[in-house]
């Protein structure tokens, strides 16, 4: 999993310094960065890449790509806690396929450690000052229109209508193709109150 591969080994670069608590090293990502800090907190991913028992403390996705959620089961995460900062015009990702996501997680008795933040005013990219003018990029791969796909220990899946069914590359390839393009916007007052968010979130899941 592209990406994912170099959280960990950052990972490991940071746990061998005796300077750095290694129970409080977290991972912040934006747009596909976020689906990184995301995707870290899959025990599946942090098995496969980093095995023994270093995980991240704690995971904060600003806008994330919306492509990958876990099937539901125990211990599915790793347990370290998930922030997701939502932009409420993001048609890149619509805040209710995040909201599925977790009424999925949920309804099978293995809720996501996710708490979620949305800023009903904010495209996709706040924090980019160089998108100053809201505006849409008709050429950007997006699976805005595609379920999730959901990653477990032996199987992928889609998740559709609330349930995982079974994963159809075509199908997936096919609905990126007919939706292609998604906005970008900078705000700055949107972007000085997630990052006080991620502050606040970071202090309360990280107190020595």
């Amino acid at each position: 999993m592209p990406g994912v591969a170099d959280a960990f080994a950052a990972l490991r670069l940071l746990s061998a310094e005796p300077r750095i608590d290694t129970g409080r090293i977290s991972i912040i990502g934006f747009s596909y960065g976020a689906e990184v800090a995301h995707l870290a907190a899959f025990e599946t991913l942090r098995s496969a890449l980093n095995p023994g028992a270093g995980r991240f403390a704690a995971h904060v996705a600003f806008y994330p790509g919306g492509s990958f959620g876990a099937i539901a089961e125990a211990g599915a995460y790793t347990g370290a806690p998930v922030l997701m900062l939502l932009g409420g015009k993001d048609n890149n990702l619509p805040v209710t396929k995040i909201e599925s996501y977790l009424a999925y997680a949920r309804a099978a008795g293995a809720p996501a450690p996710i708490e979620t933040v949305i800023y009903p005013g904010a495209y996709h990219a706040w924090t980019f000052p160089d998108a100053a003018t809201a505006r849409f990029y008709p050429d950007f791969v997006s699976t805005k229109k595609c379920p999730l796909i959901l990653l477990g220990l032996k199987r992928a899946a889609l998740l559709i209508d609330g349930e995982a069914k079974p994963f159809d590359p075509a199908a997936f390839d096919a609905c990126i193709a007919a939706a292609p393009g998604y906005s970008m916007g900078f705000d700055a007052a949107v972007r000085a109150q997630s990052v006080a968010d991620t502050v606040f979130f970071l202090q309360r899941n990280l107190r020595p």
